[in-house]
């Protein structure tokens, strides 16, 4: 599928606002609403949208530490094997493969501090992990 500049105006305002209704994508873009909800639906088809997800209040929820662990690999790994892993621990939000000095970022959330360090403790003892660091995130903004 070739993505129009037409189809880009509706694939960012869903990026922002992945619960907007159609209409409002219509308003917003000034797109008929017939031809949002049949790109919609084509988009999410041919998977160019993945999913819609709700941001939230990490502290409203009860989870007001989110720290970031940046793992190295080792060199016989390429970080898959670490990463599928690390896709079994349930407080891991979120998983990064990146090409810097570390080769994963994950994203954790949680009511304590010292349970932080005991999910740094367990990271640490995954195969293929050869160094761990995290930072605590003080403040985060979605643009």
């Amino acid at each position: 599928m070739r993505i129009t500049r037409r189809d880009l105006k509706i694939l960012r305002l869903l990026e922002k606002k992945g619960g907007a209704s159609v209409k409002d994508i219509s308003a917003a873009t000034g797109v008929p609403i017939s031809t949002v909800f049949r790109k919609r639906k084509q988009f999410e088809t041919e998977g160019i949208i993945k999913g819609y997800r709700a941001i939230l209040s990490p502290e409203r929820i009860g989870e007001p530490f989110t720290v970031l662990f940046y793992i190295n690999t080792s060199e016989d790994d390429d970080g898959r094997s670490v990463a599928q892993e690390l896709k079994k621990f349930g407080e891991l939000k979120e998983l990064i493969h990146v090409q810097s000095n570390w080769n994963i970022i994950a994203i954790c959330r949680t009511e304590t501090l010292k349970y932080l360090n005991d999910l740094n403790e367990k990271i640490k003892v995954v195969p293929g992990v050869q160094e761990v660091r995290s930072e605590l995130v003080l403040d985060r903004e979605y643009l």
